[in-house]
C-alpha cells in the first residue's frame, strides 16, 4: 500500500507521523473523565490514550478531504472549518465519535420523569 503513494500522499504520511499530541492537555481530560489524579496516570495508558486520538483526528481529515471534494473542492484547496464540522457531524450520525455510544445509551436508560 505505502508503495503506490504518491509524492504529495508521502508528505502527508510523514507530517502525520511526526505531529504531536499535548501531553499534559491529554492527562487533564483523562483525569477529568477518570477522576484519577493527573499525576497517577501511568505512562502507556497515556501513550494509548493519544495513539486513539491522532487515529480519530486522521478519520475525521479523511472524511473532511472527502467531503471537500464532494462539495465542489480540489484537492489543492485548503480544508476549512465547515468541512471538519460535517466530517464531525457524519461521524457522529454513524457511532464513530468515541464516546458518544456511552453517552446515547445512557440518556436511553435515564428515567423519565412526568410531569
Amino acid at each position: 500500500m505505502l508503495a503506490s503513494c504518491t509524492d504529495k500522499e508521502w508528505e502527508r504520511y510523514g507530517l502525520m507521523r511526526e505531529s504531536k499530541i499535548d501531553d499534559a492537555a491529554t492527562k487533564a481530560l483523562m483525569s477529568k473523565v477518570s477522576e484519577v489524579p493527573p499525576a497517577q496516570i501511568p505512562g502507556t495508558m497515556l501513550l494509548a490514550m493519544k495513539g486513539v486520538a491522532k487515529i480519530f483526528v486522521g478519520e475525521v481529515i479523511d472524511k473532511a478531504r472527502l467531503i471537500r471534494h464532494e462539495w465542489g473542492g480540489t484537492e489543492d484547496a485548503p480544508l476549512q472549518p465547515r468541512h471538519i464540522r460535517e466530517s464531525y457531524r457524519r461521524l457522529h450520525a454513524e457511532g464513530k465519535v468515541p464516546g458518544m455510544q456511552a453517552q446515547a445509551e445512557r440518556a436511553i436508560r435515564a428515567p423519565k420523569f412526568r410531569r
